[in-house]
């Protein structure tokens, strides 16, 4: 039985519903942000010039090139190389700040999306329900139709079947005959016929012949269940080598970690 549902032109709007108010006009947003980043976005430019320098800029703010080379007003801070424990430790409170800037970023993101993340599940929830409302009606309609056409469909092809065995028992060639599809036509011009296509259904997953499906799985689904078999090899021993899959070949990878 579907449950009966308020429309939602009819419902009483209260204090849940109501969210802060988001512009819609993309220049004043941008204004906001600016505004609101002055410091964050000053902290980025410093953090970037002692990685990359500063870069001479144009009238319009393009970057000057000479010989296909960005101009340098100041070049890098960073070492091209690190060959001592004092660097590499300046080096990690480089990536600390780094890592602090990034957090306030995500922070301030955060803050400032969540209006239009607010809204925005508004509208889709409003949506939401409409269709699945129409959704969940129109199945109860579609297994009708669906019984219908099938039988519809089966009869026709056992007319058919009677009309080719009386032709052959007459000896003759039969006519061309119309595929069976049960189709009806309504009053108003809508069209309905049985739709073939093959589908499936899983009976036991681990009996699947994958090399079979090969070419149809994504390089990034087969990634994704490396990652897993490498947890899950080296869950008791971080240190073991995952046992050898053919086609993979698996290594140790370093990446400085920073914290404090």
């Amino acid at each position: 039985m579907m449950a009966t549902r308020v429309p939602a032109a009819d419902r009483e709007v209260t204090a849940e519903h109501n969210v802060p108010v988001v512009s819609t006009d993309l220049n004043q947003l941008k204004l906001r942000l600016d505004a609101a980043n002055v410091d964050l976005a000053k902290r980025v430019e410093e953090l970037a010039a002692r990685a990359f320098g500063i870069l001479k800029r144009d009238a319009e703010g393009k970057v000057v090139e000479v010989d296909g080379k960005p101009v340098l007003l100041k070049p890098p801070s960073l070492p091209e190389k690190v060959e001592d424990d004092k660097t590499a430790g300046r080096l990690a409170e480089f990536i600390r700040q780094c890592q602090d800037a990034v957090s306030l970023s995500n922070e301030r993101h955060d803050e400032h999306k969540r209006p239009y993340l607010l809204a925005g599940k508004m509208v889709d929830g409003f949506y939401k329900e409409l269709a699945d409302t129409v959704a969940e009606v129109r199945r109860v309609a579609q297994r009708l139709a669906d019984d219908y056409v099938t039988r519809k469909r089966d009869q026709e092809r056992e007319r058919l079947r009677k009309i080719e065995t009386a032709y052959e028992e007459a000896k003759l060639p039969p006519p061309p005959l119309p595929e069976a599809r049960g189709k009806v036509r309504g009053a108003y011009g809508a069209v309905m016929g049985a739709q073939e296509k093959w589908s499936f259904e899983i009976t036991d997953i681990n009996k699947i012949p994958l090399a079979s499906l090969r070419k149809h799985l994504k390089r990034e689904w087969l990634e994704q269940a490396l990652r897993s078999y490498i947890r899950e090899e080296t869950a008791q021993d971080k240190e073991k080598e995952p046992a050898a899959l053919k086609g993979v070949r698996f290594f140790l990878s370093v990446k400085a970690g920073v914290h404090g």
